[in-house]
């Protein structure tokens, strides 16, 4: 009876796990012709617990916290994606991401835990048309002792899930 419990407990957890992100709009068979892609982080609407904005909560280490994130965020990403690599600042890219950052939470269960909301819209450069609208829903990650190493670890996870999507 315990093995059962434990597996649909399992079983439950990796479902909204998996389910946290979506394509809202488009598709992602950009992901499967290649290219770069510039990224642009929007933490101007950042709420910590949907109440404070982040520089509330994360006080004199606001911007340790946005430079390590995205460095993070963009190094899963590309550890996690041969085709499509994303790059910082580059003119020649393919496609621009808008990564739009909207509320971050931290809990404790026997070690830290983070999560993110955001919106990532990939749009084709060329064009200037969207091609592909990501909305993620709480997405969880990054288990540590340590709440800083926990937040970057959650955002190398997150970098590495939107690839892999």
């Amino acid at each position: 009876m315990k093995r059962l419990f434990l597996t649909l407990f399992c079983f439950i957890l990796c479902c909204s796990t998996f389910a946290s992100i979506k394509i809202k709009e488009g598709n992602k068979s950009f992901m499967k012709q290649g290219g770069i892609a510039s990224i642009i982080f929007d933490w101007s609407e950042a709420l910590w617990d949907n109440w404070a904005p982040l520089e509330h909560e994360w006080r004199d280490e606001y911007n340790i916290y946005v430079k390590r994130g995205e460095e993070s965020f963009i190094r899963g990403y590309n550890n996690a994606k041969k085709k499509v690599r994303i790059v910082r600042g580059s003119d020649s890219t393919d496609y621009a991401t808008l990564v739009s950052l909207h509320n971050f939470d931290r809990y404790w269960f026997g070690r830290c835990r983070h999560k993110v909301w955001a919106t990532i819209s990939v749009k084709e450069v060329a064009t200037s048309s969207i091609i592909c609208v990501y909305e993620v829903e709480e997405f969880e990650g990054g288990r540590d002792f340590l709440k800083e190493d926990s937040y970057v670890k959650m955002m190398f996870e997150f970098g590495e899930e939107i690839a892999e999507r």
